[in-house]
Protein backbone atom coordinates (compact mmCIF):
# COMPACT_ATOMS: atom_id res chain seq x y z
CA UNK A 1 0.00 0.00 0.00
CA UNK A 2 3.02 2.28 0.56
CA UNK A 3 4.90 1.65 -2.38
CA UNK A 4 1.68 2.45 -4.41
CA UNK A 5 1.29 5.70 -2.42
CA UNK A 6 4.95 6.37 -2.98
CA UNK A 7 4.92 5.56 -7.00
CA UNK A 8 1.38 8.09 -7.30
CA UNK A 9 3.43 10.62 -5.74
CA UNK A 10 6.52 10.12 -7.52
CA UNK A 11 4.72 9.99 -10.95
CA UNK A 12 3.13 12.79 -10.56
CA UNK A 13 6.13 14.78 -9.64
CA UNK A 14 7.74 13.53 -12.64
CA UNK A 15 4.30 14.73 -14.61
CA UNK A 16 4.50 18.23 -13.02
CA UNK A 17 8.37 18.53 -13.95
CA UNK A 18 7.87 17.69 -17.60
CA UNK A 19 4.92 21.18 -17.64
CA UNK A 20 7.49 22.97 -15.93
CA UNK A 21 10.59 22.45 -18.63
CA UNK A 22 7.73 22.84 -21.40
CA UNK A 23 6.52 26.25 -20.14
CA UNK A 24 10.34 27.39 -19.40
CA UNK A 25 10.69 26.52 -23.19
CA UNK A 26 7.77 28.03 -24.30
CA UNK A 27 8.96 31.33 -22.50
CA UNK A 28 12.58 31.11 -23.47
CA UNK A 29 11.28 31.09 -27.22
CA UNK A 30 8.80 34.18 -26.14
CA UNK A 31 11.70 36.04 -24.66
CA UNK A 32 14.51 35.29 -27.79
CA UNK A 33 11.66 36.20 -30.32
CA UNK A 34 11.02 39.76 -28.68
CA UNK A 35 14.31 40.82 -27.73
CA UNK A 36 15.79 39.30 -31.18
CA UNK A 37 14.64 40.64 -34.68
CA UNK A 38 13.29 37.99 -36.40
CA UNK A 39 14.57 37.44 -39.42
CA UNK A 40 11.42 37.09 -41.33
CA UNK A 41 10.87 40.80 -40.90
CA UNK A 42 14.40 41.79 -42.21
CA UNK A 43 13.87 44.12 -45.71
CA UNK A 44 15.58 42.55 -48.50
CA UNK A 45 17.37 44.74 -51.13
CA UNK A 46 18.88 43.59 -54.02
CA UNK A 47 21.86 45.25 -55.66
CA UNK A 48 23.59 44.90 -58.82
CA UNK A 49 27.26 44.25 -58.83
CA UNK A 50 29.71 47.36 -59.34
CA UNK A 51 26.69 49.61 -59.43
CA UNK A 52 25.26 51.64 -56.38
CA UNK A 53 22.53 50.83 -54.17
CA UNK A 54 20.65 52.43 -51.08
CA UNK A 55 19.56 50.62 -48.19
CA UNK A 56 16.52 52.12 -46.75
CA UNK A 57 16.41 53.00 -43.08
CA UNK A 58 13.93 55.50 -41.18
CA UNK A 59 13.34 57.03 -38.06
CA UNK A 60 10.85 58.82 -36.07
CA UNK A 61 12.91 62.99 -36.63
CA UNK A 62 14.38 64.44 -33.27
CA UNK A 63 17.60 65.97 -32.13
CA UNK A 64 20.55 64.90 -31.15
CA UNK A 65 20.29 62.69 -34.43
CA UNK A 66 22.85 59.39 -34.11
CA UNK A 67 23.12 56.73 -36.97
CA UNK A 68 25.06 53.62 -36.70
CA UNK A 69 25.61 51.37 -40.12
CA UNK A 70 26.66 48.09 -39.14
CA UNK A 71 27.60 44.74 -41.22
CA UNK A 72 26.58 42.00 -39.41
CA UNK A 73 28.03 38.80 -40.78
CA UNK A 74 31.61 40.64 -40.38
CA UNK A 75 30.54 42.54 -37.37
CA UNK A 76 31.95 45.62 -39.09
CA UNK A 77 31.19 49.21 -39.10
CA UNK A 78 30.02 50.27 -42.13
CA UNK A 79 28.78 54.00 -41.49
CA UNK A 80 28.53 56.34 -38.40
CA UNK A 81 26.60 60.06 -37.92
CA UNK A 82 26.71 61.81 -34.71
CA UNK A 83 27.08 65.79 -33.75
CA UNK A 84 25.54 66.76 -37.01
CA UNK A 85 28.33 65.29 -39.61
CA UNK A 86 29.59 61.82 -40.46
CA UNK A 87 31.90 59.78 -38.07
CA UNK A 88 34.56 57.74 -40.56
CA UNK A 89 37.36 57.06 -38.11
CA UNK A 90 35.95 54.03 -36.97
CA UNK A 91 34.75 52.72 -40.24
CA UNK A 92 35.85 49.70 -41.91
CA UNK A 93 38.44 49.95 -44.46
CA UNK A 94 36.25 47.52 -47.19
CA UNK A 95 33.55 50.07 -47.02
CA UNK A 96 36.14 53.29 -47.41
CA UNK A 97 35.08 55.92 -49.60
CA UNK A 98 31.94 53.90 -50.82
CA UNK A 99 29.37 54.98 -48.26
CA UNK A 100 27.53 58.24 -47.51
CA UNK A 101 24.18 59.72 -45.58
CA UNK A 102 21.35 61.77 -47.79
CA UNK A 103 22.57 65.05 -44.95
CA UNK A 104 19.35 66.55 -46.27
CA UNK A 105 17.17 64.45 -44.77
CA UNK A 106 18.37 63.15 -41.97
CA UNK A 107 16.32 65.94 -40.24
CA UNK A 108 12.97 64.49 -42.04
CA UNK A 109 14.42 61.31 -40.15
CA UNK A 110 15.59 59.53 -43.26
CA UNK A 111 18.94 57.16 -42.31
CA UNK A 112 19.13 55.46 -45.74
CA UNK A 113 22.72 54.66 -47.08
CA UNK A 114 24.10 54.98 -50.20
CA UNK A 115 26.47 52.62 -51.47
CA UNK A 116 28.58 52.52 -54.41
CA UNK A 117 30.47 50.09 -56.55
CA UNK A 118 28.94 47.04 -54.96
CA UNK A 119 30.59 44.23 -54.84
CA UNK A 120 30.03 40.36 -53.72
CA UNK A 121 31.79 40.52 -50.40
CA UNK A 122 28.91 43.49 -49.77
CA UNK A 123 26.54 40.49 -49.30
CA UNK A 124 24.97 39.79 -45.99
CA UNK A 125 22.91 41.22 -43.18
CA UNK A 126 22.97 45.17 -42.27
CA UNK A 127 21.62 46.81 -38.95
CA UNK A 128 20.75 50.35 -39.33
CA UNK A 129 21.08 52.10 -35.25
CA UNK A 130 19.23 55.39 -34.81
CA UNK A 131 19.19 57.39 -31.71
CA UNK A 132 17.36 60.65 -31.02
CA UNK A 133 16.64 62.24 -27.86
CA UNK A 134 13.22 60.56 -27.93
CA UNK A 135 14.37 56.90 -28.24
CA UNK A 136 16.51 54.82 -30.42
CA UNK A 137 15.11 52.18 -33.06
CA UNK A 138 16.90 48.91 -35.07
CA UNK A 139 16.06 47.95 -38.29
CA UNK A 140 18.10 45.11 -40.10
CA UNK A 141 18.53 45.28 -44.18
CA UNK A 142 19.53 42.00 -46.18
CA UNK A 143 21.35 42.66 -49.05
CA UNK A 144 21.60 40.42 -51.44
CA UNK A 145 24.57 41.08 -54.85
CA UNK A 146 22.96 39.96 -58.30
CA UNK A 147 25.74 38.68 -60.93
CA UNK A 148 28.99 37.84 -59.63
CA UNK A 149 32.10 39.47 -61.51
CA UNK A 150 32.39 36.69 -63.93
CA UNK A 151 28.94 36.72 -65.32
CA UNK A 152 29.12 41.06 -65.13
CA UNK A 153 32.41 41.22 -66.81
CA UNK A 154 31.55 39.01 -69.98
CA UNK A 155 27.93 41.30 -70.18
CA UNK A 156 30.23 44.13 -70.35
CA UNK A 157 32.51 42.73 -72.69
CA UNK A 158 30.17 41.34 -74.80
CA UNK A 159 28.67 44.90 -75.14
CA UNK A 160 31.68 46.78 -76.22
CA UNK A 161 31.59 43.96 -78.58
CA UNK A 162 28.42 44.99 -80.06
CA UNK A 163 29.36 48.67 -80.01
CA UNK A 164 32.37 48.40 -81.66
CA UNK A 165 30.70 45.60 -84.63
CA UNK A 166 27.99 48.28 -84.56
CA UNK A 167 30.23 51.06 -85.15
CA UNK A 168 32.43 49.26 -87.53
CA UNK A 169 29.28 48.48 -89.43
CA UNK A 170 28.32 52.21 -89.95
CA UNK A 171 31.61 52.90 -91.23
CA UNK A 172 31.78 50.45 -93.67
CA UNK A 173 28.67 51.62 -95.43
CA UNK A 174 29.68 54.94 -95.17
CA UNK A 175 32.60 53.80 -97.04
CA UNK A 176 30.68 51.64 -99.49
CA UNK A 177 28.32 55.01 -100.14
CA UNK A 178 31.32 57.09 -100.41
CA UNK A 179 32.57 54.89 -103.19
CA UNK A 180 29.14 54.46 -104.97
CA UNK A 181 28.68 58.90 -104.68
CA UNK A 182 32.25 58.88 -106.30
CA UNK A 183 31.79 56.00 -108.98
CA UNK A 184 28.30 57.82 -109.69
CA UNK A 185 30.01 61.39 -110.68
CA UNK A 186 33.12 59.92 -112.34
CA UNK A 187 30.35 57.71 -114.33
CA UNK A 188 28.51 61.21 -114.79
CA UNK A 189 31.62 63.52 -115.65
CA UNK A 190 32.47 60.33 -118.17
CA UNK A 191 28.84 60.69 -120.10
CA UNK A 192 29.30 64.24 -120.60
CA UNK A 193 33.23 63.87 -122.29
CA UNK A 194 31.63 61.57 -124.60
CA UNK A 195 28.79 64.10 -125.35
CA UNK A 196 30.79 67.34 -125.61
CA UNK A 197 33.28 64.89 -128.06
CA UNK A 198 30.80 63.81 -130.47
CA UNK A 199 29.47 67.15 -130.40
CA UNK A 200 32.75 68.54 -131.33
CA UNK A 201 33.09 65.73 -134.48
CA UNK A 202 29.85 66.62 -135.58
CA UNK A 203 29.53 70.40 -135.80
CA UNK A 204 32.22 71.98 -133.76
CA UNK A 205 35.62 71.36 -135.96
CA UNK A 206 33.72 72.89 -139.14
CA UNK A 207 32.18 75.76 -137.19
CA UNK A 208 35.22 76.66 -135.87
CA UNK A 209 37.27 76.56 -139.18
CA UNK A 210 34.58 78.87 -140.59
CA UNK A 211 34.20 81.74 -137.75
CA UNK A 212 38.48 81.62 -138.44
CA UNK A 213 38.06 81.97 -142.40
CA UNK A 214 35.34 84.68 -142.09
CA UNK A 215 37.42 87.74 -141.17
CA UNK A 216 40.18 86.57 -143.84
CA UNK A 217 37.21 86.87 -146.00
CA UNK A 218 36.04 90.38 -145.10
CA UNK A 219 39.89 91.46 -145.28
CA UNK A 220 39.72 90.70 -149.35
CA UNK A 221 36.68 92.71 -149.63
CA UNK A 222 37.84 95.90 -148.30
CA UNK A 223 40.87 95.40 -150.01
CA UNK A 224 38.89 94.81 -153.34
CA UNK A 225 36.91 97.89 -152.83
CA UNK A 226 39.81 100.15 -151.79
CA UNK A 227 41.52 99.10 -154.89
CA UNK A 228 38.48 100.22 -156.85
CA UNK A 229 38.49 103.50 -155.01
CA UNK A 230 42.40 104.12 -156.17
CA UNK A 231 41.43 103.07 -160.17
CA UNK A 232 38.12 105.55 -160.08
CA UNK A 233 40.33 108.26 -158.79
CA UNK A 234 43.30 107.85 -161.34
Amino acid sequence: MASTVQDTKQYGQRKFNRRMTGIKWVLLVLVLTFLSPARGDDIQVSCVFMESCILPCSFPPGDEVVIHWYEMTKETLAHSYYHNQDQLGLQDQHFRGRTSLFQDQISRGNASLWLTGVEVQDQGRYKCYTSTITGNKELFINLNVDGDSITVIARRVFAVLEFVAVVGMACCCKKKKDKTTRQGLKNVSCQQRSNTDETQGETGQPLREEVEMEPLNGEKTEEKKNKNNKNTKF
